[in-house]
């Protein structure tokens, strides 16, 4: 269905329904005279059909491909105020995308492919991590322009992020409860917060909101609720609280605390490496690993894995979305207690070699004395060296006959009266003879 109808300023309107199920269209025609009304009607219903069957670029994209990227940008900020309750995020992903505009020389819509990002990408030396931020910013302001109908397709939506693991510049690292005490050690009036962030995983955001309205010292089992305005995740977190944090935070509350009054003023990053300098803790160690505000939520996840907790309680502690993330990122499994279990392990050796039974014949004697080695011997056939003691396997019985030989050629031989048998005689234990052991000869 179409038709037009003139308005009463003089200009006509076009009135177009493509399906009977679907609603009228009704749009301006900008013009006055009627015969250039009607050529206008039949250019807009058959350009609406061809978008409807896919055959043409649908009008609105074409006007979007023509608009500046900071209007579209601008645009996509409001409504990310609009919906998003994170005035932090927002001005972080203006400032990601502005930088990704101004540094890839894009203009309009149709500048932004997926070469021209690889090549930004590929120039800066950002780590993984960051880079992949970038990415995630824009790719969001994509599927923002995509659902709005103002792109038909995101161009880098099949770029990969860069693979993280392994190649982080440094990795933060957990603080063992040794140096957390000397840390808390010197933190003075600081200890409170580095406490409450240890012992609740409270990242320092979260921790900066926390108002004494959200703490619940005085009920039976006390505990916190992180506001969902302040959490990453932007959910409701209920939290219970170890006695020594309940301990410190009865301590500090004044007398008339309004419950919108913040709990803590948490030190910048710069007292806190003061800290850890006064409590002898590097910063950054040799393996390149950081010693920072936020490594007081990785202690958190070590030492509750330390103290037995199971993953999945770990997880919801810790309010990740994926249990990975606590085991493989959060959970320092190097510096569990492995020892222990390592040590439970049984001690397994090689056994003693005996003589057996078919070599019960060969009675045998140890001489020994200052500068000489032990003598193998029998009262028939005399020196017998090693052989019919030990050796059990091909390769120990070569290596008795090799060591035999170099017995009876040995200057400390010369003139050696070998015993009769029938004096003091033993089977033969304990190291083989000269201290090699076969498996080492051969």
């Amino acid at each position: 269905m179409k038709n037009m109808q003139k308005k009463p300023n003089g200009t006509y309107e076009a009135r177009i329904r493509i399906h009977s199920w679907e609603k009228i269209t009704y749009k301006s025609l900008r013009t006055k005279d009627k015969e250039v009304a009607r050529k206008r009607l039949n250019d807009l219903y058959r350009q609406m059909e061809r978008e409807e069957e896919g055959l043409a670029t649908p009008e609105k994209i074409k006007q979007a491909a023509q608009t500046s990227l900071s209007q579209h940008l601008r645009s996509y900020i409001s409504d990310l105020e609009m919906t998003c309750t994170s005035s932090k995020h927002t001005q972080v992903c203006n400032n990601r995308i502005n930088k990704l505009i101004r540094e890839c020389g894009w203009k309009k819509l149709k500048d932004i492919d997926a070469s021209s990002f690889r090549e930004w990408r590929a120039g800066k030396k950002k780590t993984p991590k960051t880079l992949n931020d970038y990415q995630s910013a824009l790719n969001s302001f994509l599927v923002w322009l995509k659902e709005n109908g103002l792109m038909d397709e995101n161009p880098i939506e099949r770029v990969q992020k860069v693979p993280i693991s392994g190649r982080h510049k440094f990795q933060h690292r957990h603080f063992t409860p040794e140096e957390f005490s000397r840390l808390l050690g010197v933190a003075g009036d600081r200890a409170p917060v580095y406490i409450t962030a240890a012992f609740t995983g409270l990242r320092r955001g979260e921790l900066e909101a926390l108002q004494w309205g959200d703490l619940f010292l005085d009920v039976q089992s006390p505990y916190l609720v992180a506001r969902a305005s302040t959490t990453k995740n932007r959910k409701d977190a209920v939290l219970g609280l170890h006695r020594q944090v309940v301990r410190e935070l009865r301590a500090i509350r004044p007398p008339n605390a309004k419950a919108s009054q913040p709990v803590f003023d948490v030190p910048p990053i710069g007292q806190f490496k003061k800290d850890l300098e006064a409590a002898e803790i590097e910063y950054l160690d040799d393996r390149n690993r950081r010693a920072d505000f936020h490594s007081l939520r990785h202690s958190f996840a070590t030492w509750n894995a330390l103290a037995g907790t199971p993953l999945q309680v770990t997880k919801q502690l810790m309010r990740h979305s994926d249990v990975k993330l606590t085991d493989g990122v959060y959970t320092h499994i190097q510096h569990l207690q492995t020892t222990e279990a390592i040590n439970r392990l049984p001690t397994i050796e090689a056994p003693s070699i005996a003589p057996s039974k078919s070599d019960a014949a060969w009675p045998v004697e140890s001489q020994t004395g200052e500068g000489e080695e032990a003598v193998i011997c029998n009262e028939t056939t005399g020196i017998r060296g090693f052989c019919p003691l030990v050796a059990q396997t091909g390769a120990e019985r070569e290596w008795c006959s090799r060591w035999e030989s170099k017995l009876r050629s040995h200057p400390m031989m010369t003139g050696l009266k070998v015993r009769p048998v029938h004096k003091k005689v033993h089977t033969l234990s304990g190291p083989l003879p000269i201290n090699v052991h076969p498996a080492q000869a051969a």
